[in-house]
């Protein structure tokens, strides 16, 4: 009934037939084709390796995150396979390197270390978060965000965090040219229609953190 199995299968060659089959006859996306308008099924996972080139450690969670998409889809209900996205904060180095027009390392030795250095010297404890959305044959994107609104408000008015009791206790006060400064900084990532709408962001987070704007 069954076929005999080899006593000393190559199980690795087996496994690299098996994922050249699947690439040959588009299993994958035959998989994703057939089951396409059945339930949705969403599996949340933000990225594996947003840090670094992958390596072994990520095996075992990569093979267990891949179980239950798998299990679902044989189960009949779609399942898009693009890993979710997360915020990661980045080196500040990789801002400079952007603003400097570096992409290597021989540049920054071109530049000068201490240069290089000195480009990053005020910034040192800026959040940069990244979203970043990495796919199911490991390619990625990623894009750069601004700092968040309070952390840039908590800088404005040199405080080391907001307000505990922000209805009672202040923090600090800003400007109205740094509240429009802040707004038209953080406008590209807030979920607002124009300027008013991302000062109208600005303010309220202010609010939380205790800090007064003036009038």
């Amino acid at each position: 009934m069954f076929k005999e199995i080899d006593s000393k299968m190559d199980l690795p060659k087996v496994e690299t037939d098996v994922l050249a089959f699947w690439d040959v006859n588009k299993t994958f996306e035959k998989s994703l084709e057939l089951t396409k308008d059945g339930p949705h099924y969403s599996f949340y996972d933000g990225p594996p390796f947003a840090t670094g080139t992958p390596h072994y450690g990520h095996i075992v969670a990569s093979t267990m995150k891949d179980v239950v998409p798998r299990y679902w889809t044989m189960k009949g209900y779609s399942v898009p396979r693009v890993w979710g996205w997360d915020c990661h904060g980045l080196p500040i180095e990789n801002i400079a390197e952007k603003e400097l027009g570096i992409k290597q390392k021989k540049d920054i030795e071109a530049l000068g270390v201490k240069k290089f250095n000195d480009a990053t010297a005020d910034r040192g404890t800026d959040i940069i978060p990244v979203e970043i959305t990495i796919f199911t044959d490991r390619s990625f994107e990623y894009v750069l965000k601004t700092p968040p609104a309070s952390d840039l408000l908590r800088k404005a008015v040199g405080a080391e965090k907001g307000s505990g009791e922000p209805n009672k206790k202040k923090v600090g006060k800003i400007t109205k040219k740094q509240l429009d400064e802040l707004a038209e900084k953080k406008i590209a990532d807030l979920n607002v229609n124009d300027l008013a709408g991302a000062k109208k962001t600005i303010e309220g987070t202010a609010r939380s953190m205790g800090i007064e704007i003036e009038k």
